[in-house]
């Protein structure tokens, strides 16, 4: 083995500017590629108070002149928008991202200081929303937000996820918000919306709740029966199912049918009755996951009670408990007799 010393001259080929480094000796397509893959894996800077690094297209864009032009040559790898307190977000969205994405589809992140700019940017490009995420800082920025995307149409957007402020006097006290009004967004059409994620926001604030494949909503609000039922009826592939709760109102209308569910999520009612009477009218035969929060050993009897007098969950592989309180071992027993061909168990905070 050869060895290096230190009173020696270095390899004359180590420095050799002749050489070509094995990535460049790719073509652009493949580099571009390269770029774009590990574009999408870059995590998005959720934090919006604080400045983000430089984004990684801008940054493999600056290594070389032919790596700028492979980076350049691709839209995809410009089609991804984070706009957060930074100043230079805003400048390098509407000055470099937007023109360099061409025509392709867009997913935007919203967390800014000033939502009015961002809206400035953003709303001439709508019909090129495919995902759509805000974070308004305040209640007038969400306002504003609503006001802005309520009279428009959005013939590409896929998934939209709304996080309204955290921090209110209405939040800390446990009320649910008051509005003047409900005006649901996007009522010139968002044909194509398959995904809707609403936290701290009312649902008739949000979009269309039509031919869903996936439905979270996490605010403390009382979600009825009768609406409950809209939603699905009106979405017959729905996939995914995530409520968050203040309460629940039964109407006594008989189950609800979800013949397509896939994954069911129920936590954080005021009552635990109102979450054993969820999963209770909820007809789910092809539910694979399942999750429950925040239950007393009352409610998990009842829940036993329950599912050993329904028709079964027989494709059920994931059960995931949080925050069980004071339930006894026997009880977990039970439990997880009813489950059988479950495969993943997940206990937290039990």
């Amino acid at each position: 083995m050869a060895e290096f010393d230190g009173d020696s001259e270095p390899d004359t080929a180590f420095g050799d500017s002749t050489i070509t480094a094995p990535i460049d000796t790719l073509p652009n397509e493949l580099i571009a590629h390269i770029f774009t893959m590990g574009s999408t894996s870059e995590p998005i800077h959720v934090d919006g108070r604080t400045k983000r690094p430089l984004p990684f297209s801008l940054l493999v864009s600056s290594i070389s002149r032919r790596w700028r032009e492979a980076a350049i040559s691709s839209p995809l790898l410009w089609s991804r928008l984070s706009f957060t307190a930074d100043p230079l977000a805003n400048l390098w969205n509407a000055f470099l991202f937007l023109p360099r994405s061409g025509t392709h589809p867009l997913d935007i992140h919203i967390n800014p200081k000033s939502m009015e700019r961002v809206l400035e940017i953003i709303l001439p490009h709508r019909e090129r929303w495919r995902t759509l995420c805000v974070i308004p800082w305040g209640e007038e920025a969400l306002a504003l937000t609503l006001r802005a995307i309520r009279d428009i149409s959005v013939p590409l957007l896929q998934h939209v996820e709304i996080i309204g402020p955290s921090g209110t006097l209405s939040q800390l006290l446990g009320l649910p918000q008051r509005h003047t009004s409900h005006t649901p967004c996007f009522q010139l059409g968002a044909p194509v919306l398959k995904s809707v994620s609403l936290y701290r926001i009312c649902t008739e604030c949000g979009p269309p709740l039509a031919n869903l494949t996936a439905f979270i909503v996490d605010n403390k609000v009382t979600l009825s029966q009768r609406h409950l039922q809209s939603i699905v009826a009106a979405s017959p592939a729905l996939r995914i199912l995530r409520l968050r709760l203040r309460s629940f109102e039964g109407s006594g209308r008989g189950p609800i049918h979800i013949p397509s569910l896939r994954q069911l999520s129920l936590e954080r009612c005021a009552s635990d009755g109102d979450v054993i009477l969820l999963f209770a009218i909820i007809i789910v035969p092809a539910l694979e996951s399942l999750e429950l929060a925040y239950l007393s050993e009352i409610c998990v009897s009842r829940l036993i009670l329950h599912c050993t007098q329904s028709p079964g969950y027989p494709c059920l592989q994931t059960l995931k408990l949080f925050g069980l309180r004071n339930v006894t071992l026997s009880s977990y027993h039970a439990l997880f007799a009813l489950f059988p061909t479950v495969t993943s168990l997940s206990l937290l905070g039990v």
